[in-house]
Order: C-alpha cells, then structure tokens, then sequence
C-alpha cells in the first residue's frame, strides 16, 4: 500500500504532473506503440526535467514499487509501462542542440528520431537511425534498453554529450552510466 503523505510530498517534488488510475487521460497515458500490450501503472509521471527523473527514480525505489522509462514507447515488449510501478515519461524532455561546426548533436531524453530530423536537416546533416519518426532515440540508440537509455540520456541533458551512435555501458558508484561516441553522417 502506498503510503499517502509519501506521495503527497513526491507530487510536490515535481514540475510536471502525475498521472494516476481515475484519472481522464489515465487510459490515453499509459499506451503505447504496441497496441498488444496492455499494462496498469500506478502513476505516470510527465517529467520536464532532470530533477522529475531523480525524484521518480527515487520514489519508485523508496516505494518498491517497479519503473519503466519511456523514450519513444516504440519497444515491441512494452518495456515503456509496467504493471502496479511508476512509468517516467520522457517525451517533455526533447530538446535537440546542434553544434554544426563539430557536426554533433546532444538530445534529451524524450526526444524522438522525428524531433532530431527536424533539427539536423535544417543544418545540412542527417542521422541513419529509424525510418518511423516517433521512435524514441532512447531505446533505438540503446538497443530498446529504455531504462539505461533514459538515465543515459538524462546524462546527455546536464553535460555528457550524444555525439554518435557508439555505445559504451559501465556500471559505477552504484548506477547505470552510458556514454555514446561517435560523429554524424
């Protein structure tokens, strides 16, 4: 049983909003691309930024409770939503930035190959990653692992830069930490 006053206190940990069973949009919430799987989160947290990921991961944990990370929400197996657990919803979280002159690109967590297009073609590149565009970068750069993509990419978003499609993974101080090399075409 969840204890009240503990998600009360997570609620105000957050800039984006929770999304609970009763809700209107619950059902909307916690699909995704594989209309086959059919799961039933506790609580579907909209994160807009690092802090709602560190809160989320935090909570889960505290609160035994399962997570799953959702990029894109593409992956066949439906590892973007669990059952009775907490699914950190990244899409808020899709800022692209792109340094032409040493040809890379960094993106947050949330974003999709469709946000990345967008940003590289107005600068004359191009990544040869995906052909459906609302796939998250998340789990196609990381083998459909979206929760090493999302704490990798959540990473990428306070400095460590995506700069390819080279994938290194490393476990230290107790966490999951990925680094992705590389240059675009």
């Amino acid at each position: 049983m969840l204890n009240a006053d503990k998600i009360a206190e997570f609620s105000t940990t957050l800039r984006g909003r929770i999304v609970q069973p009763g809700d209107a949009d619950y059902d909307a919430s916690r699909r995704v691309y594989n209309a086959m799987i059919d799961r039933y989160p506790r609580r579907i947290v909209y994160c807009r930024d690092v802090a709602d990921v560190m809160h989320g991961v935090n909570f889960a944990r505290e609160q035994s409770m399962p997570l799953a990370v959702r990029s894109g929400g593409h992956n066949a197996g439906g590892l973007g939503v669990c059952d009775e657990g907490v699914v950190l919803d990244l899409s808020a979280m899709n800022g692209v930035r792109v340094d032409v002159a040493a040809r890379t690109v960094r993106v947050e967590g949330g974003c999709t190959w469709g946000d990345v297009d967008h940003a590289t073609h107005a600068s004359g590149m191009a990544t040869p990653c995906g052909i459906i565009g609302t796939t998250g970068v998340g789990g196609l750069t990381l083998g459909a692992d979206p929760l090493v993509a999302g704490l990798m990419l959540h990473s990428a978003s306070v400095g460590k830069p995506l700069e390819g499609f080279l994938v290194r993974r490393t476990t230290k101080n107790h966490g999951l930490r990925g680094q992705v090399e590389g240059n675009l075409a």
